[in-house]
């Protein structure tokens, strides 16, 4: 089993080119588009980041594969050459999609400026094993013009904020002592608006105080 990237003609659904044979034996995990690039993610034992260059259709280029332990279900482009990625650190002393051992929830700030050196500025593991945003992109809330990156974790709601100084960092988390499921966070103005099953938490954006809790 190995990976590849196709392109595909768009009037006549045949392949226009193809990058074959990529990360054998692993599988893909995460994919993002943008412009004439592509990044996807594969795990088996480690999570190689390809860089793909798109813009000839009929010749897809890899230029860059980077390594880092653990691997991202999610794939978000962020600002200023910097690609998000969200998804679980995995213990190194196991690995393989069978039977590895996850050692938490991953947050990696990709450093994609450079097409053919993609590296890593920053990484955060979170003690969190689940979380709906790992298989819904949807349970996810993410701005960089705003910096705010936020999804439901455990039996919460964090919030995170990044920059080249201090990495990730967090802003708020929320306790609603219930899982995540269907969560949703939203903001409206300076008001960050966590909606869960049961509440709908209020965060004034301005300091990521509590200003309000609706319980229905």
């Amino acid at each position: 089993r190995t990976c590849a990237l196709n392109v595909f003609d768009a009037e006549t659904m045949s392949v226009a080119g193809s990058v074959t044979g990529l990360a054998p034996g692993e599988q893909v995990y995460s994919v993002r588009f943008d412009g004439d690039w592509a990044y996807f993610c594969t795990y088996e034992t480690i999570d190689p980041l390809f860089a793909v260059d798109i813009a000839d259709p009929e010749n897809p280029k890899v230029t860059s594969e980077f390594e880092i332990s653990g691997f991202s279900e999610y794939l978000h482009v962020w600002k200023d050459g910097l690609l998000f990625g969200l998804g679980r650190e995995i213990e190194p002393s196991t690995g393989g999609s069978e039977g590895s051992t996850a050692a938490g929830m991953k947050l990696v700030m990709f450093d994609i400026s450079d097409k053919a050196d993609v590296t890593a500025k920053s990484t955060l593991t979170i003690d969190e094993d689940w979380s709906e945003a790992l298989y819904n992109h949807k349970a996810i809330l993410i701005d960089a013009g705003k910096n705010i990156i936020g999804f439901p974790a455990g039996e919460g709601y964090d919030v995170y904020g990044w920059t080249a100084e201090r990495g990730f960092f967090l802003r708020a988390r929320i306790e609603t002592g219930a899982w995540g499921w269907g969560m949703r966070g939203l903001y409206i103005g300076n008001y960050i608006y966590v909606v869960s099953d049961s509440k709908v938490t209020i965060l004034d954006t301005d300091d990521f105080i509590l200003s309000a809790v609706v319980d229905y």
